[in-house]
């Protein structure tokens, strides 16, 4: 995850947040902005990098893609699906 404060509420991420993340890019936003910020917009609104979701749970570490439904526990094994799923 590129950012540490999410760009549509403006606060900084806490160690228990859920985050969604877009996978092209690698940035995060708040869980509870992204349906919102989604429904208008089909961008990363850091980048414009087109949407593809991985939601993470920051205190677990816990990551679920919503485009190929992956699910894993670490963040490092995160990475290694973005690049299978891209």
């Amino acid at each position: 995850m590129k950012n540490h404060t999410c760009p549509i509420l403006l606060n900084d991420f806490e160690d228990d947040d859920i985050v969604s993340i877009f996978i092209l890019c690698n940035h995060a936003i708040d869980e509870s902005a992204y349906d919102r910020y989604t429904k208008t917009f089909t961008k990363c609104p850091l980048c414009n990098h087109y949407k593809h979701k991985l939601e993470v749970d920051l205190s677990t570490q816990f990551w679920h893609c919503w485009v190929c439904n992956a699910k894993g526990r670490k963040l490092s094994s995160m990475e290694a699906h973005d690049i299978v799923c891209k």
